[in-house]
């Protein structure tokens, strides 16, 4: 997970990396936790490696954080060309 500086700088959020929770179907998810001081934050964007330091498979389109607690925000990306 990245996040876009006030420069436009995107910078990695620590602690929101790591592998999928769970691959179903050929279709992963990952849950990430907000806390309340980050409701409504962003642009936010999902970067998906092939492994750790690995080749870059698939950037997502920029989103931002639920605006209040017990919302959800689905980001899909497909790794499929």
């Amino acid at each position: 997970m990245q996040w876009q500086g006030e420069w436009g700088y995107w910078r990695d959020v620590e602690g929101w990396q790591g592998t999928l929770d769970e691959v179903q179907d050929g279709a992963g998810t990952k849950t990430w936790w907000v806390a309340e001081d980050d409701l409504g934050r962003g642009p936010f964007r999902w970067r998906v490696y092939r492994s750790q330091g690995g080749r870059l498979l698939a950037t997502s389109e920029q989103f931002y954080l639920p605006q209040r607690n017990g919302e959800t925000v689905r980001v899909e990306l497909s790794l499929t060309p």
